[in-house]
Parts: C-alpha cells; sequence; structure tokens
C-alpha cells in the first residue's frame, strides 16, 4: 500500500496526516543533515512517533558514506554520536544506493562495479564499530577511511563540471530538449559511469539497454528525481543565481523514494522548489497524526 500525505497549513504551521496501512507502517529515511543536527530532544520525538505509528528508520548508503569521511576532519565525538543515535533508532538493513534502485529499475544491475555494491553486513558492522570504540585512530585503517574521502572529492569535481555546462543556457531557462539532454548527461555519469565496471558510457550498450535506462526517468522515484532537479534548475537559473552542484548530489536520494511504502525528510531548500507528497520538512514529520 502506498503511504499518503495530506497537509492542512494552520497559520504558520503545516499539519500532516498520515494514511497507511498499519500492518505495513511506512520506511522514513534521512537527509544526511539532518542526522549531522539530531539531539536527545529530536531522538525523543523520532521515538515517540514509532510508538505512536510503528514508523521504520532506515539510513542510506549516502547518510554512511557522508558521515563516516567526516572521521579524519570533525572531532570524533561529533561524528560518533551521529552513529550512535543511527544504531539505536534505525532498524539494522541499510537503503540501497541510489545507483542501485534506478539500474535494478531499468535492468542494468548486472552493469555494477562489485566495488559499488554495499555489502549490508559490513555496514552494519562499520556502524558499530564506530559506535562502540574508544580508539578512533584504529578505525582509520579497518575502514579505509581515506577510500571514503576520495569518493566524495570525486563526485563534488564531477559535478561541478557537468554544473558548469549550464552556463550556456541563457536565462528563461526551459523544460525543453536542450535541458532534457544536460540532464541525461548528468544521469548517465552519476548513476551509470561512475558506477560500471570499466566506467562504461551509454552508447557501448544495445539500443534497447539505452531506452530503457531513459524510460526509468518517466515513472515512480526516476520521474520524482528529474522533476525536482529541472525544477531546481530552472527557478535558480532564471532568478541569476548560481546552482550549487551539492544541491543536485543531494537531489539523487530522491531515487530511494521508488518504494510508495517510503518517506524522505529533509530541511534542505533544494527539495522544496517542487512539493512532492512524500518529501516532508522535519517540523512536518513531527507534526504528523
Amino acid at each position: 500500500m502506498t503511504v499518503h500525505v495530506k497537509r492542512t497549513i494552520i497559520g504558520d504551521m503545516a499539519k500532516v496526516e498520515t494514511m497507511f496501512d498499519h500492518n505495513n507502517p511506512p520506511v522514513i529515511f534521512f537527509d544526511t543533515n539532518v542526522w549531522r543536527g539530531m539531539n536527545d530532544a529530536k531522538l525523543t520525538d523520532l521515538k515517540r512517533l514509532q510508538q505512536s505509528y510503528g514508523f521504520r528508520y532506515r539510513y542510506s548508503v549516502t547518510n554512511f558514506v557522508e558521515l563516516v569521511s567526516h572521521l579524519e576532519d570533525q572531532p570524533f565525538g561529533r561524528v560518533q554520536s551521529w552513529f550512535r543515535r543511527i544504531h539505536q533508532l534505525c532498524d539494522p538493513e541499510i537503503l540501497p544506493s541510489a545507483e542501485m534502485v534506478l539500474l535494478s529499475k531499468a535492468r542494468l544491475n548486472h552493469y555494477i562495479d562489485p566495488i559499488w555494491i554495499p555489502i549490508p553486513d559490513q555496514i552494519a558492522l562499520a556502524v558499530k564499530l564506530i559506535t562502540d570504540t574508544d580508539n578512533p585512530t584504529e578505525l582509520i585503517n579497518i575502514l579505509n577511511l581515506p577510500h571514503y574521502k576520495h569518493l566524495r572529492a570525486v563526485d563534488k569535481n564531477s559535478m561541478a563540471a557537468i554544473m558548469g555546462e549550464l552556463d550556456r543556457f541563457k536565462p528563461p531557462i526551459k523544460a525543453d530538449d536542450n535541458l532534457m539532454r544536460w540532464f541525461l548527461r548528468l544521469c548517465e555519469f552519476f548513476l551509470f559511469v561512475r558506477s560500471t565496471r570499466d566506467n562504461l558510457f551509454l552508447k557501448s550498450l544495445l539500443r534497447e539497454e539505452q531506452e530503457r535506462f531513459v524510460v526509468s526517468f518517466m515513472a515512480g522515484s526516476g520521474k520524482i528525481f528529474m522533476t525536482h532537479c529541472m525544477k531546481l534548475v530552472q527557478k535558480t537559473v532564471n532568478d541569476g543565481r548560481k546552482v550549487y552542484p551539492n544541491d543536485l548530489y543531494d537531489l539523487l536520494q530522491l531515487i530511494l523514494l521508488e518504494d510508495d511504502n517510503t518517506l524522505f525528510v529533509t530541511n534542505e531548500r533544494a527539495f522544496f522548489y517542487y512539493e512532492s507528497e512524500r518529501v516532508l520538512r522535519w517540523a512536518e514529520l513531527i507534526s504528523c497524526t
């Protein structure tokens, strides 16, 4: 059953009513900055909702990679507190990556390099190690932290390069074929090339496979991602502002909404240039009835 969300504005506040099968409560996952801002009071709020409605909380590969990469540049106690709250609150089963969801939908997941396929037991073990350890230095070698920092740096530089192509567009930008071609180049790199063996490009695939990749953005979470991405680029560029590469990278998390019994919680403005039923602000989640 699909979880449905009904928003009601009361004064300056938005009240949210969730409708779902109580025998199968929705899964809720969070933007990484929500975890970074988590405190005991917010944790109590989430536990209250869990007790009242049976909500199931899960964390994503993106959450893990982004948080663990800070073990070398943030105070260990701070990073450890993020993982302790994840360990305390979340189901042990980690959500798949956006690449895995999208390419499975397109029946192209056999091209994914095994290094990009997270092993849930290993990630769960890593979370427990971080949660329990009193020797942070040891973690650097066990978890291969430079690898995660390298992944973040590559993604940041690659997204900046693709974003540079937007400089050719003159406002007002419209949702036309040119913008669609730019969007597909963005998706080809971040959802296919970087995660495949030998960094394959779509042109090396059979035409039918190329078409399946494109069609995956016409429905479900692929369409949610595409719509948010297009609206963000149009609104930002047409207002004379720069699009932050990290905003578009963050939007990839929307692909995890492929399961229609899933809700995503974030306070980042980039997610709200287009309103999606199953994308909630923190205050909306806490107001749930």
